[in-house]
């Protein structure tokens, strides 16, 4: 089964047809045989980051709980930025969100969500991200009540002074404290 791994990777054009029929064939027999039939169905056709945002929907939904504040590093961001609008959510926090692939062209399901997002939104940005330096995100329609912060970092905060740290845990509390009210 060594090659299973490779045929759930993608569905994107990247891998060979006989590899992406073959992931499709075994989804459908995994339809066949699931008993949550619908979740595979849209999964098997829909795009990564949309299966990612109902999961985590179904997953808030399923909490006991009447709010949440959602913090998501790179595609986290993506998900928790789409279901936004579920009345359980009352903040959004990204880390190193992913305005752009280092090597694809600009893709639409990135950045094109944004601007519909109206709760209170946090971008913690690396200033040498190479997912979104702040560059990057300027071409992005971002809500107005967006709050970006710009760290000197890389996408994963590996270079993150102590300084920055504290920074970035004062504004990430501000932020959730804020939207209680």
């Amino acid at each position: 089964m060594k090659l299973s791994p490779k045929i759930a990777a993608s569905v994107d054009g990247s891998h060979p047809l006989h590899r992406r029929a073959m992931r499709f064939c075994i989804k459908g027999a995994l339809v066949v045989a699931g008993r949550q039939r619908w979740s595979f169905i849209k999964a098997a056709f829909s795009t990564p980051s949309a299966t990612a945002a109902r999961e985590l929907e179904m997953f808030i939904e399923a909490l006991p709980l009447d709010h949440v504040h959602l913090v998501g590093h790179s595609a986290g961001g993506i998900a928790a930025t789409r279901i936004s609008k579920n009345p359980k959510v009352k903040s959004v926090s990204c880390f190193g969100y992913p305005f752009k692939h280092p090597q694809r062209p600009a893709e639409n399901y990135r950045t094109k969500h944004l601007s519909s997002v109206s709760k209170p939104f946090l971008i913690i940005q690396g200033s040498s991200d190479e997912y979104g330096a702040a560059d990057d995100y300027s071409d992005a329609v971002l809500p107005r009540e967006c709050k970006i912060v710009t760290l000197d970092c890389d996408h994963d905060y590996s270079d993150l002074s102590e300084f920055d740290f504290g920074r970035v845990w004062m504004t990430l509390s501000h932020h959730i404290t804020a939207s209680e009210g």
